[in-house]
């Protein structure tokens, strides 16, 4: 993801207390937000409360926060932050131990989030979406956020608070498994498929 001079501009905007700007913000990063948390927590509740907290939290420190050339990847490195510290916070050891389980095992998939040409063909999702989840959790994390989110190596390296080659690494290393499997492999050039990993920006909150 290039950076881009309207980032640049807004969160300049936004840190001189421009309401206008941090209101473009949230509306143009919250869906991602939502949707990457309710991932990995599988709580909405859990969900809603961070990401309240987080941009409270910015808007009463602008003036102390950085300068930032692209806003999504400084959000969302900021989320993962807050997860994993409200993860040690939780009211009782029960949901304690239920959030750092789901904090462990990084993103998890469904089959509503695979798009294929034939969406009939339901068991193709099915092999993909068990596929995927068997995968080891920092892989998960890496293919969700650089074929959900469209991010690049270098702001994945900055979320996840790894080196940029130890991302690479890790989308390698889940490549390389996804074409051991030999079913799948079957089923993609069989039926010439192309998924696409995707968000879905108008998700309902209960």
């Amino acid at each position: 993801m290039a950076t881009l001079p309207c980032d640049i501009n807004l969160w300049k905007a936004f840190k001189k207390g421009d309401q206008n700007a941090f209101h473009t913000i949230y509306l143009q990063h919250y869906n991602s937000l939502y949707h990457y948390s309710l991932k990995v927590t599988q709580s909405k509740v859990v969900t809603e409360d961070c990401l309240q907290n987080l941009f409270v939290n910015l808007w009463s420190n602008r003036k102390n926060l950085s300068d930032v050339s692209c806003i999504k990847p400084y959000l969302f490195k900021a989320l993962r932050r807050d997860l994993k510290r409200i993860s040690y916070s939780a009211e009782t050891t029960k949901n304690k131990e239920i959030l750092l389980s789901h904090l462990a095992t990084g993103p998890t998939f469904s089959q509503e989030d695979m798009v294929v040409e034939d969406e009939t063909k339901q068991y193709v999702k099915e092999q993909m979406t068990e596929t995927l989840n068997r995968l080891p959790n920092r892989q998960r994390e890496v293919i969700y956020l650089k074929y959900y989110e469209d991010l690049s190596y270098k702001e994945i390296a900055q979320i996840m608070g790894i080196h940029y080659q130890s991302v690479i690494n890790l989308l390698f290393k889940a490549m390389t498994q996804l074409k051991k499997k030999e079913n799948l492999q079957k089923l993609i050039t069989l039926f010439n498929i192309i998924f696409i990993l995707v968000v879905d920006c108008f998700l309902i909150f209960a």
